[in-house]
C-alpha cells in the first residue's frame, strides 16, 4: 500500500501483554508507527482504523512531520484519549545555539499542539548526537543530561507520562542511566531480522529497559547497509519473517 509499509509497525520485546510503567499508562505491546508514512488524509485514516481495530499505541515525531494526521486520526477513532498511547519524539540533531532545556521544552509543547492533546504518555529522546554541528564528547554529554533533566521536569508536571530513548548505543544508555533520575522506559532502536542486535538487546535486559524495534519486517537504515547484503544463497526471507516472532523472545509481527 505504500512504500515503506513495515515502517508504520512498531513493536515492543516483551511478552504479548502490556508493560507495567509508570501512571498515567502502560506502554502496549504492539503500536503502530508513522515514519515515512501516507499523506495526511491517508495517514489520518490509519489511525483511526488501527486505534477502531484494537491497536491503542501510536508513535509519531515532529520531523516525521506525521503527529497532526495522528492527532486527527485519534479523534476520528473515537476512542477515548486515556485508552490511547501516544508517543513522540525530541531530538538535539539541530540545536544550534538553542539550550537544550529550552529546546526539550519547545518540542514537546509543539508535540502537543500538533497533536491537539494536553499531554503524552511517552516522550522518546529521538537521537543522542547533535548532528549539525561537532560538538566534543563532554559537551555532548552536558548537553544530553541537561535536555534529559528537563524531559523529567515535564514528566513531574504531568504533560509527559514516561521518557525513553532511540537509537542509543549501549555506551550512551549506560552514560544516561547514571544521571537519570527517572531512567528511560524503553530504547527504540532498529530490529529485525536482517538487523538483529544481539548485544543491545542483551545490554538493555541486563539494565531493565524494554526494547522497541521499528522497521522489525527490515527496509530502514542498518538494514539496507552494503556490510549486511543478505546471502544470495541463502533461503527465501518470508519464512524467516514469519517464524521469527516465535524464536526472539515475544516480538509480535505480522
Amino acid at each position: 500500500m505504500h512504500r515503506r509499509r513495515d515502517a508504520l509497525v512498531i513493536f515492543c520485546l516483551a511478552a504479548h501483554t502490556a508493560m507495567a510503567l509508570r501512571p498515567p499508562a502502560p506502554l502496549p505491546a504492539i503500536g503502530l508507527g508513522s515514519a515515512e508514512g501516507p499523506a495526511f488524509e491517508a495517514m489520518a485514516d490509519a489511525v483511526a482504523v488501527a486505534m477502531r481495530g484494537g491497536m491503542t499505541l501510536v508513535d509519531c515525531a515532529q520531523n516525521y512531520g506525521s503527529e497532526k494526521a495522528v492527532g486527527e486520526g485519534l479523534r476520528r477513532s473515537g476512542v477515548a484519549r486515556e485508552n490511547a498511547f501516544v508517543l513522540c519524539k525530541v531530538d538535539l540533531c539541530s540545536r544550534a545555539a538553542e539550550d537544550p532545556k529550552a529546546r526539550m521544552r519547545r518540542q514537546v509543547a509543539r508535540s502537543l499542539e500538533n497533536l491537539g492533546c494536553d499531554y503524552v504518555d511517552g516522550v522518546a529522546f529521538h537521537w543522542p548526537l547533535a548532528l549539525d554541528k561537532p560538538v566534543g564528547d563532554d559537551e555532548a554529554r552536558s548537553l544530553r543530561v541537561d535536555a534529559w533533566r528537563e524531559l523529567e521536569m515535564m514528566v513531574e508536571e504531568g504533560l509527559v507520562g514516561c521518557l525513553g530513548v532511540s537509537n542509543f548505543s549501549p555506551a550512551l544508555l549506560d552514560e544516561l542511566l547514571e544521571v537519570a533520575t527517572r531512567k528511560p522506559v524503553f530504547n527504540e532502536v532498529e530490529l529485525s531480522p536482517a538487523c538483529y542486535q544481539a548485544e543491545l538487546l542483551a545490554h538493555c535486559a541486563t539494565r531493565g529497559v524494554k526494547v522497541v524495534a521499528y522497521s522489525p519486517l527490515g527496509g530502514c537504515w542498518l538494514a539496507k547497509s552494503p556490510l549486511r547484503r543478505p546471502d544470495p544463497n541463502a533461503a527465501s526471507p518470508r519464512p524467516l519473517a514469519t517464524a521469527y516472532p516465535r524464536g526472539s523472545r515475544g516480538v509480535a509481527a505480522t
